[in-house]
């Protein structure tokens, strides 16, 4: 479970803040995003969250107006009728599915805020000016001259231990301290949501992982 950002306790709220530029300057080349639009969660325990009313939103998204069933014209609270004028227990498909959908809320935190004290954040805010990154080429992946077996299996063995490529420094291969045929590989680490780890610097935390291979009958040795 994550920690709260203001105190030690266990957080329960989540809730995002635009990247400093020193966090975005950090970010690998691979999760620099096309628009220049990045965020980083901010996570927040009940006490420290009831004490900053800003926290949980200081923007607001009306609901948007239903719209009349497109079948039989019921509006509001008015449930659908059947074809001889009695009511539906149920609303028509046509009608729930014409109904407009709430937009996600993409407002997050001034990357200067402090989330928790003195939030002077407007949802009229503009999102930090970045210059936005041309599409780039494929990129050249994880560090893998240190591996003697393809690179397919090694991406086949990580992904089952829980480590999809893209989140892969580099590979090699090893033996362990009982001689087994093994994957070694730096990977960056991830909170719970998926949301990546960085330092008190901005920089990615990473750490390494040491996955041996399968043997023949597919079970690890």
């Amino acid at each position: 479970m994550p920690q709260c950002h203001n105190c030690p306790e266990p957080a329960s709220w989540q809730t995002s803040r635009h990247l400093t530029d020193a966090e975005y300057a950090a970010l690998p080349e691979n999760f620099l995003p096309i628009d220049g639009y990045a965020v980083t969660a901010v996570f927040g325990c009940d006490d420290c969250v009831d004490a900053a009313p800003k926290f949980r939103g200081f923007c607001t998204h009306p609901e948007p107006e239903p719209v009349a069933c497109p079948k039989c014209k019921a509006v509001g609270d008015a449930p659908c009728t059947m074809k001889n004028g009695d009511p539906r227990w149920t609303p028509h498909q046509a009608r729930v599915s014409a109904q407009p959908q709430q937009q996600p809320c993409r407002h997050a935190h001034r990357a200067d805020c402090k989330v928790f004290t003195g939030c002077q954040c407007a949802a009229d805010d503009q999102p930090p000016a970045r210059p936005r990154t041309r599409m780039r080429a494929a990129a050249p992946g994880p560090e893998v001259s240190g591996l003697t077996i393809p690179v397919n299996v090694a991406q086949t063995v990580l992904a089952e231990a829980g480590h999809a490529w893209p989140s892969v420094i580099s590979a090699r291969s090893l033996l362990t301290q009982d001689n087994r045929p093994a994957i070694g590989a730096e990977v960056y680490t991830f909170d719970t949501d998926g949301t990546l780890m960085r330092d008190q610097h901005g920089r990615p935390v990473t750490h390494d992982v040491i996955v041996p291979l399968p043997t023949a009958g597919g079970q690890p040795s």
